[in-house]
């Protein structure tokens, strides 16, 4: 795996476990970089937005698969969770 793209898996990672505590819509740049332990620039340097953020969470969620997010991401009607697979889907609406 190239490095940028284990460095984004790491800070996604990190940013999946604090949306299972506090939910996928409260997270925080500020709380995923202090996680991982890095800046909030960090953060802003590789996605510009919260929204560019959030979008890669949770198509980072629907590929390993992190059920919490994907079902929050379904409640709201998330494109990317829409587009899950039907047994991630499944899975992730009996995970609530």
């Amino acid at each position: 795996m190239r490095p940028k793209i284990r460095q984004d898996d790491q800070i996604l990672a990190a940013a999946a476990q604090i949306a299972c505590k506090v939910g996928y819509q409260s997270i925080t740049r500020e709380a995923v970089a202090r996680a991982v332990g890095c800046s909030p620039a960090v953060i802003s340097h590789r996605w510009s937005t919260m929204a560019q953020f959030k979008r890669a969470l949770m198509r980072y969620a629907v590929r390993v698969p992190v059920l919490p997010i994907v079902a929050q991401g379904l409640a709201i009607r998330d494109p990317h969770a829409c587009k899950a697979p039907a047994s991630i889907q499944q899975r992730a609406r009996g995970s609530i």
